[in-house]
C-alpha cells in the first residue's frame, strides 16, 4: 500500500483516506531549531537535543520524554526513530499536555493513558485516550518501521502516522485539551531503548515543496505532480578490500576532468560510499568524485 506517486491510501480493508497536502509542504518555525526533548522522566539518559535513552534496569516501569515546545494552533511534521527491538511490551507515541505524568510504575502506556494524553503503541497496535482503546491502529496489517512520522492537526484536534511508504491513515481525532498547548511524547519500557524526536516543521499549503535533505524529499514519498520534480540518489556503502582492484558504482552522473588525488592508505578495510568511483591498489587510491544533489 505504498503511497509514493499518490495523495490517496487505500486501507486493506478497502477504506479510503487522504494523505494531508501540507506534509508535503513543511517550513520551519522561528526558533524550532532551539527545540528539543528537554522533559523526561529520571530513567532516561540525554543522548543528545533529540534523542534519549532509557537506562532504568528491567522493564517493570514506563519513562517518557516529552518535547519542549507545544502547539495549539497549525499543522506539524515530527519524525521519529523508535527501533523495533527497542519496543518492548509497550511501546508509546503520541501528544499531551504539561499535565501528563512522565513516570509510571508498572507497564502502562502512560501516553493515552490518562486525560492528558493521546496516542498510539506501536506494539500493540491500537490509539488510546484516558486508558481506553480508541480503535486498533492501523486498521489493516502493515509492519511499522523503526522511522515513523507523526503528523499533528492542532486546528481540528487530529493526529496521523506514517511512514516513507505507506499512510495509516487518522488515529485520533477530536482532540480537545482545553487550549492548553500539545506537546509530542515518546515512552519506553525497555531497557537501552534508544529513541529520537525531530521537528520536521509546520506544513503551509501556500509553501513550495519541501524536497530538501534532511530527510530527503518528503516524509512519505513524492505526489504525482511534484514527481518529476525529484531525483533518487543511491546511499549504500561498499566494503573492498586495498589487496583488490574494483570499481564502485556511482549515480548516471558526468565525471568531472579534475586531476586526480592520490592518497596512501595502510593494509586495512575501508568503507567507501558509493558517491565515489574507487579504483584500489596495493598502495593507493584513485578517485573521482561524482557531483551530489
Amino acid at each position: 500500500m505504498g503511497i509514493c506517486g499518490s495523495t490517496e491510501s487505500t486501507s486493506r480493508m478497502g477504506m479510503m483516506e487522504i494523505v494531508p497536502p501540507w506534509v508535503y509542504t513543511t517550513v520551519p518555525i522561528p526558533g524550532c531549531e532551539q527545540d528539543s526533548l528537554n522533559s523526561y522522566s529520571d530513567g532516561f539518559q540525554v543522548l543528545s537535543q533529540y534523542s534519549v535513552m532509557r537506562h532504568r534496569r528491567g522493564t517493570f516501569h514506563t519513562d517518557c520524554a516529552r518535547w519542549s515546545r507545544g502547539f495549539t494552533s497549525g499543522k506539524h511534521v515530527f519524525e521519529i526513530v523508535y527501533p523495533e527491538n527497542s519496543r518492548g511490551l509497550i511501546a508509546g507515541i503520541g501528544v499531551g499536555t504539561k499535565e501528563a505524568p512522565l513516570f509510571a510504575q508498572g507497564k502502562i502506556p502512560l501516553i493515552g493513558d490518562n486525560r492528558f494524553t493521546w496516542g498510539i503503541d506501536l506494539r500493540r497496535r491500537k490509539s488510546f485516550h484516558r486508558g481506553e482503546a480508541v480503535k486498533p491502529y492501523p486498521s489493516f496489517n502493515v509492519p511499522l518501521p523503526d522511522k515513523i512520522y507523526m503528523y499533528l492537526d492542532a486546528d481540528s484536534g487530529s493526529l496521523m502516522f506514517a511512514s516513507d511508504n505507506d499512510y495509516y491513515g487518522c488515529a485520533i481525532s477530536g482532540i480537545n485539551s482545553g487550549g492548553a498547548p500539545l506537546h509530542p511524547m515518546i515512552s519506553a519500557t525497555t531497557y537501552g531503548a534508544t529513541l529520537t524526536m525531530v521537528y520536521r516543521g509546520k506544513g503551509e499549503l501556500g509553501a513550495p515543496p519541501n524536497l530538501s535533505a534532511p530527510p530527503p524529499g518528503p516524509p512519505m514519498g513524492v505526489p504525482a505532480h511534484l514527481a518529476p520534480m525529484v531525483r533518487p540518489i543511491a546511499q549504500t556503502t561498499t566494503i573492498l578490500q586495498t589487496t583488490s582492484t574494483m570499481e564502485v558504482p556511482v549515480p548516471n552522473e558526468p565525471v568531472p576532468n579534475n586531476p586526480v588525488p592520490k592518497v596512501p592508505v595502510s593494509e586495512q578495510f575501508v568503507a567507501i560510499p558509493d558517491s565515489e568511483k574507487i579504483a584500489i591498489g596495493a598502495d593507493t587510491v584513485e578517485e573521482k568524485a561524482g557531483p551530489l544533489e
